[in-house]
């Protein structure tokens, strides 16, 4: 099954059966380079989706259409192409009985250091990761916006540095809390 050129996937759905089609078409010398060119143009197609999202999430964060979209996204489609990319791996990693080409070699080497490293419980770690710094995120913008507001026009540096020291230090219990929760999920991550 190829990707046809005006493919314009919205969900996992439009993405799996091209998968599926990876999944069951059996490998050989002869068609590697296509079959490693059809999941490349798939892989494409999830990590540009994936970059216009963050990069609206991160033009404001308070977007929370953004956020939600961005996290839609992540849990409905970047967990599960995390998944099917690993069963390719494995599947090109099980079948390819003889020496890459030169071509190929690197990538191979590198879909066997992933395939060695990978645990699905991980995508769901890095999605937890997002979500706590989307806290983070949203911390640091209302302090930013408090601090703008209690700062008056005319003050000295120092002023400045003092009023916004404080306003840092009432939300200081906010983000020690998040980061002692993201320290175990990274440790967790990192096992």
């Amino acid at each position: 099954m190829h990707v046809p050129t005006t493919f314009e996937p919205k969900n996992w759905q439009d993405f799996e059966p091209h998968y599926q089609a990876l999944l069951r078409e059996p490998i050989t010398r002869e068609n590697l380079s296509e079959w490693l060119h059809r999941g490349s143009e798939l892989e494409k197609y999830v990590w540009e989706i994936r970059g216009e999202l963050k990069r609206s999430r991160s033009r404001n964060i308070e977007d929370e259409h953004a956020r939600q979209a961005y996290q839609r996204f992540t849990d409905e489609i970047f967990i599960p192409f995390q998944e099917m990319s690993h069963l390719l791996q494995a599947k090109l990693l099980r079948e390819m009985t003889w020496k890459p080409a030169p071509e190929h070699r690197e990538m191979i080497h590198r879909f066997r250091q992933a395939a060695d490293i990978y645990q699905a419980e991980n995508a769901l770690l890095e999605r937890d990761i997002v979500e706590l710094m989307d806290r983070y995120l949203l911390i640091v913008s209302a302090i930013e916006r408090q601090c703008d507001e209690v700062t008056p026009q005319q003050c000295s540096q120092e002023e400045r540095w003092h009023i916004r020291q404080d306003c840092w230090h009432q939300e200081r219990h906010k983000i020690d809390e998040i980061f002692l929760v993201m320290l175990a999920k990274r440790r967790q991550l990192a096992r």
